[in-house]
């Protein structure tokens, strides 16, 4: 399952490097959602923890840039992140999703 995981992870490192997740990527991200062997639970926690650590790096200098909102907000919508699995911080800094 690690394994899976971490395979899925650098997937989401590749897919939001460049800040646009083109058609292809987002088919690539469904491809690998189906054929890992990781159940919907544990694709939505390497969601949650890819989330985290984009937060932990935006909020290194305590300071939430304009482009880190739209990178965050972008990361959110695209992998379908319940308001419940935000960061209570984050779910606050935005809010206006």
């Amino acid at each position: 399952m690690q394994d899976a995981a971490s395979k899925l992870e650098s997937l989401l490192s590749q897919i939001f490097a460049d800040g646009v997740v083109e058609v292809a990527e987002r088919d690539a991200l469904n491809q690998a959602c189906r054929e890992l062997s990781l159940d919907q639970d544990q694709i939505l926690g390497v969601f949650t923890q890819f989330l985290n650590k984009l937060w932990g790096e935006a909020m290194a200098d305590d300071v939430l840039t304009s482009s880190e909102r739209l990178v965050l907000k972008r990361v959110i919508r695209e992998l379908r992140i319940p308001d419940d699995r935000l960061p209570v911080q984050a779910r606050l800094a935005l809010r206006d999703l």
